[in-house]
């Protein structure tokens, strides 16, 4: 096996673990909102995660090696990350959460057509086969109402943009920048911007951070400080369609945080969903384009 092909699998074993760790973040998510506003919550948690990466930045030396550049990509990825979760959270407020998730989940069909429509980047037939098993996964998955035009669904699209963004810039910056460096800068954007915006529109009390701690710390160490972490660092070897498709597979793992920690019902449509979703992931991995194609598409 070649050092590329076993670079790849490596990322992409790493990515089936933060979609993991996403998924479960949900519920940490939810539970929270019972002490904090969204924005309080987003704050503290990236505040945690900047201090983390920052820490580790300086330990590995990387603070002396800092231009205007990495700064430059760092706002904008952070930026972009920041938009998507204010779409999401403004989102949900005028539609269900279901269809949320859902067109969240469409960033999976956004990037490929990015790709191709701005690089001419081609995808396989294969990959997108398995885009589109995924994408019916994740609406039988996400869907049981009856489809209507809601003022939330503009709002969660544009979330879906932003996420789909956030990939495709990672995967194409972090193969010349440092990505420990990239993650520290981002989080330290969203973390400031959360919590200014927390401090016009929530009512932050010490009580609800204390109530909250296990929630941030989960939410701060794993899900924002390994999670977004370990992404920025796997885009280095395998190509943003297929980092969009793994990570896609958060929602099963949601809702089978829901179903085992929260008691939430999981019906056979759902099941039927999950097997889709991780069907789809699977088929467009077995279908992406060699190695050097993949290190090809990265690189332009």
């Amino acid at each position: 096996m070649s050092t590329d092909v076993l670079h790849r699998r490596l990322a992409q074993s790493v990515l089936f673990v933060v979609a993991i760790i996403w998924g479960c973040a949900f519920v940490t998510q939810r539970t929270a909102m019972q002490d904090l506003g969204p924005f309080a919550f987003n704050g503290t948690r990236f505040f945690l995660a900047a201090l983390m990466l920052w820490a580790i930045v300086a330990y590995r030396g990387s603070l002396k090696l800092i231009d205007r550049s990495d700064w430059y990509f760092g706002v904008l990825l952070g930026g972009l990350l920041f938009a998507g979760a204010s779409f999401q959270q403004v989102g949900v407020v005028t539609t269900s959460a279901g269809k949320a998730g859902f067109i969240t989940g469409l960033y999976v069909v956004f990037i490929p057509l990015f790709l191709r429509i701005c690089w001419r980047q081609l995808t396989s037939f294969g990959v997108w086969c398995g885009i589109f098993a995924a994408l019916l996964g994740l609406f039988l998955l996400s869907i049981s109402e009856q489809l209507t035009f809601q003022r939330g669904d503009l709002w969660v699209t544009l979330c879906a943009i932003a996420f789909a963004w956030h990939m495709i810039l990672t995967g194409r910056w972090v193969e010349h920048k440092d990505p420990w460096l990239l993650a520290a800068i981002q989080f330290s954007v969203i973390a400031v911007v959360s919590l200014f915006t927390a401090a016009f529109q929530e009512n932050i009390t010490f009580e609800g951070l204390y109530s909250a701690g296990p929630e941030i710390l989960y939410a701060g160490i794993l899900s924002a400080g390994v999670g977004y972490t370990a992404q920025t660092v796997a885009q280095k070897y395998t190509s943003s369609v297929i980092v969009g498709i793994i990570l896609s597979l958060e929602s099963v793992f949601a809702a089978l945080a829901g179903w085992l920690l929260l008691h939430e019902l999981l019906t056979a449509r759902q099941q039927l969903g999950c097997a889709l979703m991780l069907a789809g992931t699977i088929l467009a991995q077995l279908a992406q384009e060699s190695p050097q194609k993949v290190a090809d598409a990265n690189r332009s």
